[in-house]
């Protein structure tokens, strides 16, 4: 689910303001690259996530600092006014690839979340003098990415904790039948050989 929703959200909702606004960035090579970049640490997870199997530690860890390197690179190539806006199409998107990343590791996911937030809240903040009408528009922006990409970890981590319980609980009701079949089948044969011996015994 998260790795499609990442594969979608990229192409779909920052491709179009990494094009539109090119003119703008410092360098917009720098831009260029980043997405890329992020196109390619998606591609990368989608190694493992459809064959179903957990992503290594080390993958995790690589594409966790790739992807906020990424980032900062990206957010320092943004032209002034215009950190959390529509050409900052980075900073939302790259909580999605931090899920896809760290979804079974919440305290790294969190750490990382974190980190994201900061430098991209320290890059705003030492880009230059910040108006009160920008600190709060960049306020609302990161509180209400921040919150919801924590909410969907906090569900990741709630469906993933679901689905161990059922199985543990499946694999639980096929021993017990497995149990009573067995247990069924030396009554069978308990029964069978004591009517032969009766039968031999008569």
């Amino acid at each position: 689910m998260l790795l499609g929703v990442t594969a979608v959200i990229q192409p779909v909702l920052s491709l179009a303001p990494l094009l539109h606004h090119q003119a703008a960035y410092r360098p917009a090579l720098a831009e260029n690259l980043a997405f890329v970049v992020l196109a390619a640490v998606t591609a990368t997870c989608a190694w493992w996530v459809l064959r179903r199997k957990p992503l290594p530690l080390a993958v995790s860890a690589v594409g966790t600092l790739v992807v906020i390197t990424a980032s900062v690179v990206a957010t320092a190539a943004l032209p002034p006014g215009s950190f959390f806006r529509e050409p900052h199409w980075s900073f939302g998107l790259v909580g999605w690839h931090l899920l896809v990343l760290l979804a079974d590791r919440v305290p790294a996911l969190l750490s990382a979340l974190a980190v994201h937030t900061a430098a991209g809240v320290a890059q705003f903040l030492l880009a230059g003098p910040v108006a009160r009408t920008e600190l709060g528009d960049a306020a609302i922006v990161v509180f209400g990415v921040t919150v919801f990409q924590l909410a969907v970890a906090g569900l990741v981590t709630l469906l993933d904790r679901r689905a161990e319980e059922a199985a543990t609980a499946g694999a639980e009701r096929e021993r017990l039948a497995i149990r009573a079949a067995v247990a069924a089948q030396a009554g069978y044969a308990l029964r069978a050989g004591f009517a032969e011996q009766l039968g031999a015994t008569l």
